[in-house]
């Protein structure tokens, strides 16, 4: 975890409501319930995530999945170790690597560059 996201998410943590989990509902027959009762289903997070994007400039973005993506390619692009990124994410096969490679060919260009140029 970034040290970014482990200070939002500390400050997340001081002003969220508490319970068992980070993003959670509160059923609307418990208004007066402070604590969530349930973690967010997979629908809902993806219709909380089309609401702010929306009227955005953002608003290309797809899904949840886009930041793994961007995740990784910023990685490989940064020169991480495969092995590490293959660690922090889960891939096993060549061609779960090769679906990250393509996002930035100005990166390899810049590669070839600083070898024969």
């Amino acid at each position: 975890m970034s040290n970014l996201l482990k200070e939002t998410l500390e400050k997340w943590r001081e002003i969220h409501p508490g319970g068992a989990h980070t993003f959670g509902v509160i059923e609307p027959s418990n208004k007066r319930q402070t604590v969530p009762i349930r973690a967010l289903t997979r629908h809902e997070a993806q219709d909380n995530l089309r609401a702010v994007l929306d009227n955005s400039k953002w608003n290309v973005v797809k899904g949840w999945h886009c930041l793994r993506h961007s995740f990784i390619s910023n990685l490989a692009s940064s020169s991480v170790d495969q092995r590490l990124i293959d660690e922090f994410v889960g891939h096993t096969t060549e061609g779960m690597r090769r679906r990250y490679r393509h996002l930035f060919p100005d990166v390899k260009q810049a590669a070839i560059s600083s070898v024969f140029d």
